[in-house]
């Protein structure tokens, strides 16, 4: 089991019983994990955008030329 101290500087800090292992995760440790997150939640957002925009379009020409090719 783990013990959440909060110290004056804004700090955790992290004990975890069995093995004495600690760490300090402090407002720059959760800034970035954070800001990763938010990369990989943009990205995800972009690929169902992408997927979704696809799905429409093929729908759409289906026995179709498309306006911006010429015929072939």
């Amino acid at each position: 089991m783990s013990a959440l101290l909060l110290s004056r500087t804004f700090s955790a800090k992290v004990v975890i019983e069995s093995r004495r292992v600690q760490m300090y995760i402090d407002a720059i440790v959760i800034a970035g994990i954070v800001t990763v997150l938010m990369m990989i939640g943009f990205f995800v957002g972009v690929g169902v955008f992408v997927i979704r925009d696809k799905r429409l379009h093929d729908q759409n020409q289906r026995g179709k030329s498309s306006p911006d090719k010429p015929p072939m």
